[in-house]
């Protein structure tokens, strides 16, 4: 017993750990200092899902995608979250590589067809493909929901 209560609060401690140094990148991020929050990011030990992805979207807005694809790799081996895979798309598709943004969009789409704005990026993706049978369908389909 004491072996499963000292499991649940070693857990416990490193989720607020986490917690506390998502909330300082967050503040970080918001007042524009990205240089100390990718730093804060980069010396922590923990690699989870949501620092590596939290790295990722950060590297994403500042237009270095290059990093970004290799922190969102790095966290979709940890979970396969629908918008990680659409953000690491769209890194794709700002560095040149639209099969594999055409891929990943895809597979966002499968699971939630929904999402207007990936099916339009999508579809421009196929017309500079020059698969223009799909780009059809996806605008047509965008024209008529609207």
């Amino acid at each position: 017993m004491q072996k499963l209560f000292l499991i649940f609060y070693l857990i416990n401690l490193s989720l607020n750990a986490q917690i506390e140094l998502l909330t300082k990148v967050d503040s970080l991020f918001n007042i524009g200092d990205y240089k100390s929050a990718l730093s804060k990011l980069e010396n922590s030990k923990s690699k989870s899902f949501e620092l590596l992805n939290k790295s990722g979207n950060i590297y994403q807005q500042i237009g270095d995608y290059t990093k970004a694809i290799d922190f969102y790799e790095k966290a979709l081996e940890l979970n396969l979250s629908q918008k990680t895979k659409e953000n690491l798309g769209k890194c794709y598709q700002k560095n040149n590589k639209t099969s594999k943004a055409i891929l990943l969009f895809e597979a966002v789409l499968k699971e939630n067809s929904n999402n207007l704005l990936l099916k339009y990026h999508l579809a421009k993706l196929y017309k500079s493909k020059r698969k223009f049978k799909k780009a059809t369908v996806l605008f047509k389909d965008l024209i008529l929901i609207t």
